[in-house]
């Protein structure tokens, strides 16, 4: 804001990429394009812009107060941010600043290209997950505590009892029945902390690694196929599924920070499910779950 020199970036929107440069009184900002900018501290406004965010106090649309919402860009002229609504339709409303409540800020892939301020590094990441160890071996809720300091959000997952009992015929809108999609930390665990369940990651043919895309009605039903079936052998362990489409709530700054997450969300997991289909083995990201697994193709 207030730009004399550069009055085109006014209204713009960064994200840090770096500290304070004291000498300076600049700091790196990596700009949406990629470009990378130094600016002076009284040229920066903090912003809920990429933030989920709870609306409140709305007197005129009071049903919306409670909602979860993804924050976008913040109109400097009426103070309004432009949020978007966790439903299906990406709803999209214009509130003011003083109706919204910070939920989180979570990391997403831009961040992760700050050389001198990244916000977590894989290499460590991957060595704390303990790469070849399964799930059993570290308390659940240790592993869902460690994504939270480190700005990633938790999986949520489809559970197999709920899927076993769905009507013929239904298609992924099925993982909005009641039951069928819980949040990880409601996995049930012993005395210790481990989880007492089958987590079963789901390898699908995709794109992206969080696609906002639903899977095919015959995928799905493969997969509700598959909970019956595992139910049936063993209904007293319970089992659920972590899908790409499913695994957090339907705001695009959730999917890009889940990207972030998902090899670690992989290492929560005590097996790869892979959803065969003419062109899985293909495809980036199935090949580097398969990878990340240690599974052969």
């Amino acid at each position: 804001v207030n730009l004399q020199k550069a009055p085109q970036l006014n209204g713009q929107h960064g994200t840090i990429g770096a500290a304070l440069d004291r000498a300076t009184g600049r700091v790196q900002v990596i700009m949406r394009d990629g470009t990378v900018k130094s600016l002076k501290q009284d040229n920066l406004r903090e912003v809920f812009t990429g933030a989920v965010v709870r609306i409140h106090g709305l007197q005129g649309a009071a049903e919306l107060n409670g909602r979860i919402a993804e924050c976008g860009d913040l109109d400097l002229a009426s103070g309004r941010y432009s949020v978007r609504l966790a439903d299906a339709a990406g709803t999209t409303k214009k509130i003011k600043e003083t109706n919204l409540e910070l939920v989180r800020r979570f990391v997403v892939p831009l961040q992760m290209l700050s050389v001198q301020r990244p916000p977590f590094a894989w290499s460590e990441e991957l060595r704390r997950a303990g790469a070849g160890d399964t799930v059993q071996h570290r308390p659940w809720a240790e592993q869902l505590r460690r994504l939270f300091d480190i700005g990633l959000p938790a999986p949520r997952l489809l559970a197999a009892s709920a899927l076993a009992i769905l009507p013929e015929g239904v298609g992924q809108e099925g993982a909005g029945y009641p039951g069928v999609q819980i949040s990880a930390d409601k996995v049930p665990t012993d005395d210790d902390g481990k989880a007492v369940a089958r987590v079963l990651a789901v390898s699908v043919e995709r794109d992206t690694c969080v696609p906002g895309e639903p899977l095919g009605a015959s995928e799905f039903r493969r997969i509700v196929e598959a909970a019956k079936a595992l139910h049936k052998h063993d209904p007293s362990l319970p089992t659920f599924f972590l899908l790409p489409q499913t695994c957090v709530k339907p705001l695009p700054i959730l999917r890009s920070s889940a990207s972030c997450a998902w090899p670690l969300y992989l290492q929560m997991c005590q097996a790869l499910v892979c959803l065969d289909t003419p062109h899985r083995p293909h495809k980036a990201w199935c090949r580097c779950e398969a990878l990340i697994v240690g599974v052969g193709f």
